[in-house]
């Protein structure tokens, strides 16, 4: 049996980008153990999937002693940062592969990658899987993979029948992602005009430490007939059960957006036009439109018009 240890230490959404790589390794390489390397915020995404083995968080305080003494075989550190990528070189991994960038990369990994991400106009996903390609062979990512417990959707169900909400549209107003976003005052108005052209209840959500945004979410919205605000913010695989019963998910760039593509669901996303553009952050998997601003514009000035034009095809699809 061959031990893989994935490693990826950032946001969510990265992760999750990474998971088509947990699912080549599993199906191309007979019998591998696959180990991931995360962080308490992230680690959550990967509960229930039957590829990954066992989920390290970088911070449990014996996490790079625990690893060390699984004996793995290979570590892919896809998201290099200098004290992780010297601390798995500590873990006596035979294999390392790194990218072949960054001015410790013959320091920590034996096996280099040269691969410049920023310029590649490929997609993050397929990026990762170009890291393994020696491994697996050279594949393109089909699909992200997240997978919901029966518990979460009893729960979600439960919700949305306490709250007399059938069907609805979610706009997520937050995320901690690079990305520009809207204002949530510009979330209000495209709130409003949901309302007013489709027949469908709209359920708002937002992340930890967003309070502000929904305050000020709040101060712009006149009427709050079919709009339900989320009490509070929901654990992130909650908020997944109730992604997974939305006929459409709205929202920034953000990692909420790559679970409701793992889940199948229609989504709109805005998308700055320069920094992290959706040629190599969009959503993977499922029917989705994008909106940028022109250029030169801000994304508030976005026309709500072509918002409810593109909303309106997803609906149709």
């Amino acid at each position: 049996m061959k031990k893989f240890l994935v490693v990826r230490t950032d946001r969510i959404g990265d992760l999750l980008l990474s998971t088509p790589v947990i699912y080549e390794i599993k199906r191309k390489i007979e019998s591998s153990f696959v180990a991931v390397l995360t962080n308490n915020y992230a680690k959550e995404i990967l509960f229930n999937n039957s590829d990954v083995d066992l989920i390290y968080s970088i911070d449990d305080k014996n996490v790079y002693k625990n690893i060390k003494m699984q004996n793995f075989d290979t570590a892919i550190v896809l998201y290099p940062r200098f004290l992780i990528s010297l601390k798995i070189l500590l873990c006596d991994i035979p294999e390392r592969i790194g990218t072949a960038f960054r001015w410790y990369s013959p320091l920590f990994f034996n096996k280099k990658i040269k691969l410049h991400r920023k310029n590649s106009g490929m997609h993050e996903a397929d990026l990762n899987l170009l890291m393994i390609k020696d491994i697996i062979g050279e594949t393109k990512a089909k699909k992200l993979y997240y997978y919901p417990m029966e518990a979460e959707r009893i729960r979600a169900d439960e919700y949305l029948v306490k709250n007399n909400i059938k069907e609805f549209i979610m706009i997520f107003i937050g995320g901690r992602g690079s990305a520009d976003n809207l204002s949530p005052e510009k979330y209000a108005d495209i709130a409003s005009a949901i309302k007013e052209k489709f027949n469908k209840k709209i359920i708002i959500g937002y992340g930890l430490d967003e309070y502000d945004k929904i305050k000020r979410f709040k101060l712009k919205l006149n009427d709050f007939n079919d709009i339900h605000i989320l009490e509070q913010p929901f654990k992130i695989r909650d908020l997944a059960a109730l992604i997974e019963q939305a006929d459409l998910f709205i929202s920034g760039s953000t990692g909420p957006m790559h679970i409701a593509a793992a889940l199948g669901k229609k989504t709109l996303t805005f998308f700055p036009n320069k920094g992290a553009l959706p040629d190599r952050w969009g959503p993977i998997g499922n029917k989705h439109e994008i909106i940028q601003p022109e250029k030169d514009k801000k994304m508030d000035d976005i026309l709500v018009e072509l918002i409810l034009e593109k909303i309106s095809n997803l609906l149709k699809k």
